[in-house]
């Protein structure tokens, strides 16, 4: 029998509403509290989950 590594990848995804005068600016803006922990994704947010094949280790 073989090992192999598999890498497991699960998405989350939140929206949110944020005023300013550009598309770029929100987005800047959303970057910005994202960093700073005012929005924090959990396991609520889930939205997909992909397994990838990462590497072989050994026969």
């Amino acid at each position: 029998m073989s090992i192999f590594k598999v890498k497991i990848i699960e998405t989350l995804e939140s929206e949110v509403s944020i005023e300013a005068d550009t598309l770029s600016e929100a987005i800047h803006e959303a970057e910005k509290r994202w960093h700073n922990s005012v929005y924090i994704l959990t396991a609520d947010d889930f939205v997909d989950v992909t397994f990838k094949s990462a590497e072989f280790v050994s026969s």
